[in-house]
């Protein structure tokens, strides 16, 4: 099932759900070059790079626009991840997060007035079977 996704993902968080929801989009035929992942550990980044999407361990890294930003970081340090996200935030990108814990006006505080979608994944949706739930702000659209 190919995905289309009008202009480039943003993945802050390479680690085991980064990487399993990575995995999905790829098989998703999702092109890889549309992929920026923002991970800080090394050997994470090298092993997220042999995939052919683009890595960089910090926010400097980041692309000029992006249709979708995802967070997928621990909820302790989301805090100090969101606002290195304001170059990016504006009407046309939707911020997502599967952090437990923080909420839709955690991230319109750093973000400003922003799509928000907050998203909370099951265990089986790191092989594909899993199911998701979603709450979204008013800034969110139906498309």
């Amino acid at each position: 099932m190919a995905i289309d996704i009008p202009g480039d993902i943003v993945l802050a968080g390479g680690g085991k759900m980064g990487s399993a929801m990575l995995a999905g989009w790829l098989k998703s035929d999702i092109p890889a070059k549309q992929i920026h992942v923002i991970e800080p550990d090394a050997e994470a980044g090298k092993r997220l790079a042999a995939l052919g999407v683009n890595v960089g361990t910090n926010a400097s890294a980041l692309p000029k626009t992006s249709s979708i930003v995802i967070f997928a970081v621990k909820p302790q340090v989301m805090d100090g991840v969101v606002p290195l996200y304001t170059p990016l935030a504006s009407s046309e990108t939707v911020f997502l997060s599967i952090a437990a814990g923080c909420t839709i006006s955690q991230f319109e505080g750093h973000l400003g007035a922003v799509p928000v979608v907050r998203s909370m994944p099951n265990t089986p949706a790191a092989i594909g079977l899993g199911m998701t739930v979603a709450c979204a702000n008013g800034a969110v659209s139906a498309a």
